[in-house]
């Protein structure tokens, strides 16, 4: 299973990206998810039994949860299998050779 866009597609052609709003938009969202966290956080460590918070609880579980745990292909690679790293020396053999 392939990502990314074949060789010599033109998907993005024509796209400037980077845009400053885009980054303001990714700060709030990083904050707006550790806002969130937190919140979990506290519902879920509260000591309370009662019938609202048992369902508080439930849905914080069910639907806040979920979202905020790493998705699959995020932590593995194709198909599920683990994510390989090689080192070697190649990058190193390439920084000698003159320019």
């Amino acid at each position: 299973m392939t990502v990314g866009a074949q060789k010599g597609n033109s998907n993005a052609k024509g796209n400037k990206g980077g845009r400053d709003w885009s980054k303001t938009n990714r700060n709030k969202a990083v904050k707006l998810k550790g806002l969130v966290l937190c919140e979990a956080i506290r519902i879920m460590e509260s000591k309370s039994e009662s019938e609202e918070m048992k369902k508080l609880k439930e849905m914080v579980m069910n639907k806040i949860l979920p979202t905020c745990l790493p998705r699959p292909i995020e932590i593995s690679g194709e198909d599920g299998q683990p994510i390989i790293l090689k080192f070697d020396n190649s990058f190193n053999e390439k920084s000698k050779k003159p320019i």
